[in-house]
This record gives C-alpha cells, sequence and structure tokens, in this order.
C-alpha cells in the first residue's frame, strides 16, 4: 500500500472515523530521524539564526551560553 493509496482510504472515511484515526495518529512516537536529517535541520536552524540575527546579537549569545552558572546558596534548605 503507497502513501497515495493511504490518502484516498481516508478521504472516504466519516468524520468520526477521521477523529479516530487523528487521535491514534497524535499518539503513535515519532520516528527517530537519521544522522543526515538531523545535521540537516541542525542547519537549517543555523542559518535561519545567522539571517535574523546581527554579528553582535550572535556573539552576545555566545558569551551568554559560555557563560558559568551558579545556583545561589540558600541557607535555608540546609537547616533542620
Amino acid at each position: 500500500m503507497t502513501l497515495n493509496d493511504i490518502k484516498h482510504a481516508v478521504a472516504t472515511l466519516s468524520e468520526s472515523e477521521r477523529a479516530e484515526l487523528l487521535d491514534f495518529i497524535e499518539t503513535l512516537p515519532l520516528a527517530p530521524l537519521t544522522k543526515e536529517e538531523r545535521v540537516r535541520r541542525f542547519q537549517a536552524f543555523i542559518d535561519s539564526v545567522q539571517e535574523t540575527m546581527t554579528p553582535e546579537q550572535i556573539e552576545e549569545a555566545v558569551e551568554a551560553m559560555n557563560e558559568d552558572y551558579i545556583e545561589p546558596w540558600n541557607e535555608e534548605e540546609w537547616k533542620f
């Protein structure tokens, strides 16, 4: 059965059957992406960031991500 066969079969379903099918599809786990697809999607994201941010904004974001962050110590959590 091809995808087109499935589409034609779905087109013949009643409204309630389509709703049931949609509920079923939404519960299915997503198929894992291939390494190539993960890389392609990540590269597309990087490209969109570079198109929408100035070099200064990118540098500021990189610096912020590279800073150490330490949760403030709350003495009250350790008192008995």
